[in-house]
């Protein structure tokens, strides 16, 4: 098989077409995010006032859960709903406007988007790694 330099690659209209197509679901999928972003911060909100008030032995239990809750959500949900957004919006302009270096932008912001996905993913893994090696010591002893 034969390597080809990957930098001198041009689209032809039926790419051009699929990434249209994708960067539109894109932005779809960035808003509703935000959007599910939105109401889940509220609800935590409610609920870490909820446990405040119901536990006055423990003050902050409402606070810590509030914060670990708004931490997990914008890295699982914000950020990625920003950056796919910003992707497809930006890669719709790079085509109509047919401008490489607008379609490069775009495209660097998807990149983001699995990098922050592959991260995330190996951080859950890991932290169910611990806890089943927690529980499995437990166990034992």
């Amino acid at each position: 098989m034969e390597v080809k330099n990957i930098e001198s690659l041009d689209f032809s209209g039926r790419a051009a077409k699929e990434l249209w197509k994708s960067a539109k679901w894109a932005k779809l999928q960035g808003v509703i995010s935000i959007v599910l972003y939105a109401i889940l911060v509220s609800l935590g909100i409610f609920t870490g006032l909820a446990m405040s008030l119901s536990s006055p032995n423990v003050p902050y239990q409402g606070l810590a859960f509030s914060a670990f809750y708004f931490v997990f959500l914008t890295t699982l949900l914000f950020v990625p709903g920003i950056l796919l957004l910003r992707f497809g919006s930006i890669v719709q302009q790079g085509i109509v406007a047919n401008n490489e270096e607008r379609t490069y932008v775009g495209l660097k912001n998807l990149r983001l988007v699995l990098q922050l996905w592959g991260i995330s993913t190996i951080v859950v893994i890991l932290l169910i790694s611990i806890q089943v090696t927690i529980a499995t010591f437990s166990r034992i002893f």
